[in-house]
């Protein structure tokens, strides 16, 4: 229902009375990105508290509610968020307020703190705030749905900005948000403290959500404004080796010299210029006092992965103060427990615990320290990391097998009434503790049973590998039963061909392999294990009647203006990376899956060439032009997979085997579609 529209005392700024000129609607929402808390959500509430009104010149509102991420992940209190909105109701009337209007203005506004940063319990609060409300959602970009999981951005090119985490999370809290507001026939504001997003791809997505209507609040020269909108541009420059063309941009932008320093640091994240990466951060070192924690994480995870963990050490704040968001806490989580730093590893698991209880990474983590305290048992009765978190079935696993006369199989029995995902860490625990105790042939037993489970497949899979080196290093099986090794690296195999993209598994199987690691049994071994596989069968995929359509690109105008589009924009981003670059939708006049197809029979030709050398630059273009178009394709998604592939051979032959290999790596990470997913344990 259209509302009257409220009249305002003009005021320089966001003005609620030329936003709602039009009025507005109750059971609807509004995001407002940028802006203070003071400027957006003061304003609103107090304006429409007191200008909006019906037919009957009743109020619409029965009062105003200020929701706020919980205390121990904001920096904003409710006397400070009230001391916002009297400073806004001042704004808007030209004047102080007096006493009795303050005291009515805290009778009208209640200002509550959510128990987490779940979107759930965020719902909840709005609906215990009853009908006609007018509900403020303060901070709203550090709220999360844990059903949302993004997958981690790979290759040089792939820039994931902040606005790229908080977008879908805001998305699904408006979406969600909407249906609660209409029943209760409120209006819900929800504000974006963050810069305004620019991605189209973002701006679409919160511009999808019926019955919300969304604006950003620029501001002029801001120096994260004009960071976000060169980083991908940044980032091509790197992938091409100009990073003294960027260092020479980032010094002529507005950015203050901390700001420069922080972004190339991220620019060059994943080149392999760890030297250059770590004599950057030295030198934004002194510039970190008074940063904000999440920045401090930040920077210490880049000099770790740099491969500098006393810097890192130094970088890491001890505590958590302030931090609201999911992705640096659990980084937070997870570096703390690559130094083995035990006091930060509680400090950053009570607060995750706290805000992001459903984290899958928090309840991973916990169950790596079990498994690591376990496999040290042998070695001195202490653990190495600490037990902050863990649940009684943590503690009682460690306990049971803390003994040298455990009984295994009595640990698995008991684990597997506590529910099966227990069951599986159980087994892992205890293939672990046998290998530590020297029972090799029995770890490898018990781990060969569990390489298949999602949650504990890897674990289970290393241990295994471990456990056949140490029996055939101690020649434990004789030689008239070494068939017996068959059954054990079959299962290692199953285990890489669900997840081919587990390098570190892949490397330690090759290892074993070696003469080195097992004489002359390696060859053999492998033999047998390939013919017990292809014993099992092999389904092959059939093409399909659309793949199968015959059509000229030559003659297809459409189908080579789109190519042409395609390449002309790699050249205005500087480069393009097959499986990273995306090219905008509208550039194809043809359909996406009819230009992959010929661009795929092209590549097909220039490979067939008998007797001639292969276009190597024009093949190359090619395959960055399918990869970029097959996102937007129906029938032939996986097309740049297989073109690459392709590529990669093709650069072998040329004896190009660092570019082959980085396209391998590429097709690994392309593949893994959450292959660690994990909802164990809780």
């Amino acid at each position: 229902m259209d509302e009257q529209k409220p009249a305002f005392h003009g005021i320089q700024g966001f003005n609620p009375a030329e936003y709602f000129a039009n009025g507005f609607n109750r059971g609807s929402a509004d995001i407002i990105q940028g802006g203070s808390l003071r400027e957006v959500v003061g304003r609103t509430v107090t304006g429409l508290l007191n200008a909006a009104i019906d037919e009957d010149g009743r109020y619409l509102f029965t009062g105003a509610t200020i929701i706020l991420p919980p205390i121990t992940a904001t920096e904003i209190s409710k006397e400070s968020a009230f001391e916002s909105l009297i400073l806004a109701t001042q704004e808007l009337q030209g004047n102080e307020l007096t006493k009795p209007e303050e005291s009515n203005l805290r009778q009208l506004v209640r200002i509550v703190n959510t128990s987490s940063l779940n979107i759930s319990d965020l719902l909840q609060v709005v609906r215990k705030e009853g009908n006609r409300r007018l509900i403020a959602i303060a901070s709203a970009s550090q709220y999360r749905d844990p059903k949302l999981d993004l997958p981690p951005p790979f290759g040089v090119t792939a820039v994931r900005s902040n606005e790229d985490r908080w977008t879908p999370h805001v998305t699904s809290m408006g979406q969600q948000l909407v249906p609660v507001l209409q029943e209760l026939d409120g209006y819900g504001l929800v504000h974006v403290m963050e810069t305004p997003a620019q991605s189209p791809a973002n701006v679409e997505l919160l511009c999808s959500i019926e019955s919300v209507y969304v604006v950003g609040l620029h501001t002029q020269n801001s120096p994260e404004e004009a960071l976000i909108a060169h980083a991908q541009k940044w980032k091509s420059m790197v992938l091409q080796g100009r990073i003294s063309e960027v260092i020479t941009e980032l010094e002529d932008s507005v950015l203050p010299i901390e700001a420069q320093l922080h972004a190339l640091i991220q620019l060059l994240r994943g080149t392999g210029h760890n030297k250059e990466t770590l004599e950057l951060i030295r030198r934004l070192r002194p510039h970190l006092d008074g940063r904000e924690t999440w920045a401090l994480i930040q920077v210490a995870s880049l000099a770790y992965q740099a491969g500098d963990a006393e810097l890192a050490n130094e970088i890491l704040p001890k505590g958590t103060h302030g931090v609201g968001d999911q992705e640096w806490l659990e980084k937070g989580l997870e570096l703390a427990l690559q130094l083995e730093d035990n006091d930060r590893i509680a400090r950053f698991d009570e607060r995750v615990a706290e805000l992001f209880s459903f984290s899958p990474r928090l309840r991973e983590n916990r169950d790596r320290r079990l498994l690591m305290n376990i496999g040290r048992l042998a070695e001195s009765n202490s653990v190495l990391f600490t037990t902050a978190g863990f649940t009684n079935h943590h503690k009682t696993l460690q306990a049971r097998l803390a003994s040298y006369e455990t009984n295994f199989e009595v640990v698995i029995q008991e684990a597997t009434e506590w529910g099966i995902d227990w069951k599986e860490l159980a087994t892992v625990c205890c293939a672990l503790r046998a290998q530590s105790l020297g029972y090799s042939r029995e770890a490898a037993e018990i781990a060969s049973t569990l390489t298949a489970s999602e949650l504990y497949g890897r674990q289970a899979t290393q241990t295994l590998i471990s456990s056949i080196k140490s029996m055939m290093l101690k020649e434990l099986i004789p030689e008239d039963k070494h068939d017996d090794y068959r059954y054990f690296f079959l299962t290692a195999f199953q285990f890489l061909a669900n997840h081919p993209e587990d390098g570190a598994v892949r490397s330690r199987l090759t290892e074993l392999l070696s003469v080195e690691s097992c004489g002359d049994l390696g060859i053999p071994i492998l033999a047998l294990t390939m013919l017990d596989l292809v014993q099992k069968g092999v389904t092959l995929a059939r093409p399909t009647d659309a793949s199968a359509d015959a059509h000229d690109m030559a003659s297809d105008e459409k189908i080579e203006t789109s190519i042409k589009k395609v390449l002309l924009w790699f050249n205005e981003q500087g480069g393009a990376e097959p499986g990273v670059t995306i090219s905008p939708r509208e550039l194809l006049l043809a359909s996406p899956d009819e230009i992959v197809r010929s661009v795929s029979r092209l590549v097909n030709r220039i490979m067939g060439q008998k007797g001639e050398d292969v276009d190597l630059v024009f093949m190359q273009q090619m395959v960055a032009v399918a990869c970029a178009i097959c996102p937007h394709a129906q029938e032939e998604r996986n097309e740049d997979i297989r073109l690459m592939r392709l590529m990669g051979s093709q650069l072998t032959v040329e004896r190009k085997f660092q570019q082959a290999r980085n396209l391998a790596e590429q097709i690994l990470l392309m593949g893994q579609t959450n292959a660690y997913a994990y909802s164990g344990p809780s």
